[in-house]
């Protein structure tokens, strides 16, 4: 459960990267926006990044045995990610209703994530 938690977690930081920059950062740098906003977004994506880069990176390392699989941390991941995905479906049905859902689609991955991860080592 951990592997696949791992590779579920580089996907999406693949995805992150390579959709995210074009998608939403980049139309958010390049908007009207006041510069305090535009550098908070640009900062909160940078933050985003390292910790799916960190959280993919112990996933992976603890799926191949690495390192000691560390209950404590991998909980720490599935748990972060889990409220990660209600946090976002949470703000999408509040702005948008339930048919936002499909647009803001993050959440699909952050679950399965979490969810393994927490499955994995136990809740």
């Amino acid at each position: 459960m951990i592997f696949v938690a791992a590779y579920l977690s580089v996907f999406m930081l693949v995805g992150h990267v390579v959709f995210g920059i074009p998608w939403y950062l980049r139309p958010v740098l390049e908007s009207d926006v006041d510069a305090v906003p535009k550098t908070v977004a640009h900062a909160v994506f940078h933050y985003v990044t390292i910790v799916m880069l960190m959280s993919a990176t112990a996933l992976v390392a603890f799926s191949y045995d690495l390192f000691a699989v560390s209950p404590d941390v991998v909980r720490f991941i599935g748990s972060a990610y889990i409220l990660f995905g209600l946090a976002q479906i949470s703000l999408v049905i509040t702005s948008n209703g339930f048919a936002g859902l499909a647009k803001i689609f993050q959440w699909t991955m952050f679950l399965p994530v979490g969810a393994l991860a927490l499955l994995a080592v136990g809740f």
